[in-house]
């Protein structure tokens, strides 16, 4: 079903929309928004560097999608990053769309459209200065670092920008001078709206999350061994190899699961552990939905999602000891589901839709008095055939 709320822009809904993604290859957090994000105009195209429609979200087999690249068979899906280059998305002739919407956090803001709103998802980790893994720099949210200046002038090229969380706003800042405004995520639970209860049997814990250094799964690892608490991982990446060699048999990894699997994977455990450095991370949101508690890292945007002692607890760092004890203390505590439901919604869908429309209300009636748009007008376009972007 459509939101309702995009309806209050006249004419969105039947605006000729392209959703520049970098990639669909996963079922990821920034996939989820771009599915709610196509729900609220009619026919929209979604044009992406590479597609792999079986292994992000089926829903996706509703819109038209429009890949650049093909990800050879067998080629690892983690590595699909290495198909997307900021050429894929400057080369792309969409003269035929009214309008576009960059979502991004690697190079689809490299877009070139008069008409563009870019949606950061999170700062590009490729920027020259960031270390996912390191403690959060007070240089970094201070003053501007270096970066190539073709990547400057793709990231200040448009003029609207928009980031899903204050973290990722201040690092935009930091990195490209960009001042964005922020709209968080929208939580679509109706795929969680399952009966409340609490979890069966002794205390377990569950890590959704692709499977990468910065996610800092092995200290979820290590926290539940050391209290020994069972734990269940649900995430791919090119981490899975060195976290199977650290995990004891209490341990089970899955590599995907449907949403009603995944539904009943947040209901079936006790507590919820979020160690990443997450630009947003709507993993926080959905176990709320189910009714879960949550452990989460303070450094990331939990500060913005997780109410401390009310919805679960924040950990500063990522010593096991310290994770340890907040699981410790987690589950020591009776928790209400539905306040923690209700307290998860609201991050909704209609608060979203409603901010989304006054956003892009500029771009989709600029008025015959309004002045243009962006007085740039696109680069060329003839390295990538028209044929791929516009049917």
């Amino acid at each position: 079903m459509a939101p309702q709320h995009a309806r209050s822009v006249p004419g969105i809904r039947s605006t000729r929309v392209a959703l520049v993604h970098d990639t669909l290859t996963e079922r990821t957090g920034p996939g989820r928004v771009l599915l709610h994000l196509a729900a609220c105009f009619d026919d929209p195209l979604i044009v992406t560097s590479v597609y792999a429609p079986e292994a992000t979200f089926p829903e996706f087999a509703r819109y038209r999608v429009k890949a650049v690249h093909e990800l050879p068979r067998g080629e690892d899906r983690a590595e699909a990053g290495a198909f997307t280059s900021p050429g894929t998305f400057r080369s792309l002739d969409l003269r035929h769309v009214d309008l576009v919407i960059a979502s991004t956090t690697a190079f689809a803001h490299h877009v070139r459209h008069r008409r563009t709103a870019v949606y950061w998802h999170g700062a590009p980790s490729h920027s020259p200065g960031f270390d996912p893994s390191a403690p959060e720099p007070s240089a970094l949210v201070a003053s501007p670092i270096s970066t190539h200046p073709r990547d400057l002038e793709a990231a200040t090229y448009h003029r609207l920008q928009m980031a899903n969380s204050y973290r990722t706003a201040e690092r935009l800042h930091a990195t490209y001078g960009v001042e964005a405004g922020v709209l968080h995520p929208p939580l679509d639970s109706r795929w969680l709206d399952r009966p409340l209860a609490d979890p069966a049997g002794s205390p377990s814990a569950l890590v959704v999350s692709r499977l990468r250094p910065d996610k800092h799964v092995d200290v979820a690892i290590a926290a539940c061994a050391r209290l020994g608490v069972p734990l269940t991982v649900v995430g791919e990446g090119p981490d899975l190899r060195r976290l199977q060699d650290l995990a004891g048999p209490s341990v089970t990894f899955i590599a995907s699961l449907s949403d009603a699997a995944l539904a009943a994977a947040y209901g079936a455990h006790s507590v919820v552990l979020c160690p990443g450095r997450d630009d947003f991370g709507l993993v926080a949101l959905e176990a709320g939905s189910a009714g879960r508690p949550v452990v989460a890292s303070s450094t990331g945007a939990g500060m913005e999602t997780v109410l401390h002692r009310e919805t679960g607890w924040l950990v500063g760092g990522w010593h096991a000891d310290d994770w340890a004890a907040a699981v410790g203390s987690v589950l020591q505590r009776r928790w209400d589901a539905s306040a923690l439901r209700n307290a998860a919604r609201r991050f909704g869908v209609g608060a979203f839709d409603d901010q989304l429309a006054r956003w892009l209300e500029p771009l989709v009636d600029p008025g015959p008095s309004r002045p243009a748009v962006h007085a740039h007008e696109p680069a060329g376009t003839a390295s990538v055939p028209r044929a791929l972007v516009t049917s």
